[in-house]
């Protein structure tokens, strides 16, 4: 494989305002899924607990 020889563009000033629209896009919804992902699964621990609370002193009862 040959090395690239061509001209990779890393001037900023030529920085579109398509492709800050879309990059904001991205971040925003890589972001939102982020949180969504962190409170499902708070709310789902969080039932996960009140379940082994819930059936753990149901059997505790039946034992006795």
């Amino acid at each position: 494989m040959e090395p690239f020889i061509g001209n990779v563009n890393m001037d900023e000033g030529k920085y579109t305002a398509m492709q800050g629209i879309i990059h904001f896009i991205g971040w925003s919804i890589l972001i939102g899924i982020l949180i969504w992902v962190f409170r499902y699964m708070k709310k789902h621990a969080q039932e996960d607990e009140r379940m082994k609370k819930y059936y753990g002193t149901n059997e505790e009862k039946k034992n006795n």
